[in-house]
């Protein structure tokens, strides 16, 4: 018996030439339309072009000197009507390709020197391009490609020697998110385990005195301009919505986060928009504005529990309100936004001395928490000390701002694991620079560092007197109450002392 053997080939399938060649052109020119609409100021520039080159073919010289002084009228008339929106979108652009000029002309060498450097599968070296450079006064930002084999934390560890070879103060390394991509290949998907954000400070702007920003007529509660990034920009904190928490040591600054907040809500607490509720147990720091606060408490534990339990019951109020219908209460007049300011923390929860007033301090205070942000209650609290058996509730804060610090160990306790790594260095802040430090807000990793204004004892008087709460406002007079409680005490002493004295006469009779 034979076995014969069948040999089977698979038909080939022929395609002409001719359609090879279409379909590749249709495909590049698919990518080439795709581009252009990802980035449509380019694509209105092509358009013009096209328009302007027609346009010079039928009617020559005169209409090409007509376009030309058109433009520049029109960028004089928009850099004297908007100054920084021509600064930041024409000048700092043109500084941007500028700077990327010079960064390229020493990259390569600087990348080589650090070991940054990838390889082909062939063998041959690899360098990372350096995209689009987006500059400000004080900062270049441009995004990069990682070689293969190497992590985020490669570049990290890396980042003081490319600042000395780039020829820059420091140097960062950030995760690019998601608006950050300026290259075409930056779109594609998970391109953020890719490329990174290389951020060169060429000098450091927080390193003089902030200026106090300009206040608006009616606060933004959800973007207020409340201190300076190092890039120049103000830093445009979130109230409505959130909970913040400001941790720094003794010198730190504390006070001037809470003054710039205050200053820049100050506008709506005399309309009646915003009510900021103090809790001052140190009695100096926020009794020195005590005109603007609809409520403000001092040391006293009891006191201080009826002031967070009213807050619990205007919470619970707007609840059954918005039951079913909303779920995040929009301010106003009539119902207005809570400011709670807390000027030490631990004072209402680690070293109350009073226990039954502790215990009703952080069942309100956790309420408050944990509900109080749907219904507009914002509680922006101040500690110096951020261990969990100090604050039990730091992490009921999704904002935090940590000025300087004592060890860099706290720094990942109020910022969260790994912000030291990515470049929040609060414990290296001086003393010498109070207000200084590094914001984080839930969902960012990346810190941001930024220096608050200071706001001397003047100042925070002229604002009181600018703008007081209304005057049904139940505002509490502290040194009118401390001479009442004072009075009552020695009328109390007397009558002891009368009661005592019959008690010795029933005796002796």
């Amino acid at each position: 018996m034979t076995t014969e053997i069948v040999r089977i080939r698979p038909a080939k399938l022929r395609i002409s030439l001719w359609l090879l060649a279409a379909g590749w052109l249709i495909v590049k020119v698919a990518r080439i339309v795709g581009w252009l609409l990802l980035r449509p100021v380019r694509l209105v520039a092509l358009g013009l072009g096209g328009l302007l080159g027609w346009s010079l073919s039928s009617y020559g010289l005169p209409l090409l000197a007509g376009l030309v002084l058109f433009g520049l009228a029109g960028l004089g008339l928009w850099a004297w009507r908007r100054p920084e929106a021509f600064r930041q979108r024409v000048v700092w652009r043109l500084h941007g390709r500028l700077r990327r000029f010079r960064l390229r002309r020493r990259w390569d060498g600087v990348i080589a020197g650090c070991g940054l450097t990838g390889k082909d599968p062939d063998g041959s070296v690899v360098f990372p391009s350096v995209g689009s450079v987006v500059s400000s006064p004080s900062m270049d930002r441009f995004l990069t490609r990682i070689p293969a084999g190497q992590t985020i934390g490669d570049w990290t560890a890396k980042a003081d020697a490319l600042a000395v070879g780039l020829n820059a103060e420091s140097c960062r390394i950030r995760t690019p998110g998601r608006r950050a991509g300026v290259m075409p290949w930056t779109r594609r998907r998970g391109f953020e385990r890719r490329v990174v954000r290389v951020e060169l400070i060429r000098h450091d702007v927080l390193s003089q005195p902030v200026q106090p920003f300009g206040v608006a007529e009616s606060p933004a509660l959800k973007r207020l301009p409340v201190a300076l990034t190092e890039d120049g920009t103000p830093y445009r904190l979130r109230l409505l919505g959130t909970h913040l928490l400001i941790v720094g040591q003794t010198g730190a600054g504390k006070g001037s986060v809470l003054w710039s907040i205050v200053n820049h809500v100050a506008p709506g607490i005399s309309s009646g928009l915003v009510r900021v509720v103090g809790f001052d147990p140190k009695f100096n720091e926020l009794t020195m504005g005590a005109p603007l606060f609809h409520q403000l408490y001092d040391g006293d534990g009891s006191v201080m529990a009826d002031g967070l339990e009213r807050l619990v019951a205007v919470n619970d109020e707007r609840k059954k309100a918005m039951r079913g219908r909303s779920r995040l209460h929009v301010p106003t007049v009539d119902e207005p936004f809570y400011l709670v300011l807390v000027d030490e923390l631990a004072a209402l929860i680690a070293y109350m001395a009073d226990k039954a007033a502790k215990k009703r301090i952080e069942a309100a205070l956790s309420t408050l928490l944990t509900q109080g942000r749907a219904q507009a209650i914002t509680v922006v609290g101040a500690v110096q000390d951020p261990r969990k058996e100090i604050l039990s509730m730091r992490d009921l804060f999704p904002s935090r701002v940590a000025l300087s610090l004592r060890t860099s160990e706290q720094v990942d306790m109020v910022l969260g694991d790994g912000a030291r790594e990515r470049g929040a260095l609060c414990d290296q802040i001086p003393l010498a620079l109070p207000g200084t430090g590094y914001a984080v807000v839930d969902g960012v990793p990346d810190p941001v560092r930024l220096r608050f204004p200071f706001t001397s004892d003047e100042q925070i008087r002229a604002l009181a007197a600018a703008h007081p709460a209304p005057r049904d406002a139940e505002v509490i007079d502290l040194d009118a109450r401390r001479d009442t409680s004072s009075s009552d005490t020695d009328v109390d002493a007397e009558q002891t002392e009368t009661d005592d004295a019959q008690a010795e006469e029933g005796e002796a009779s």
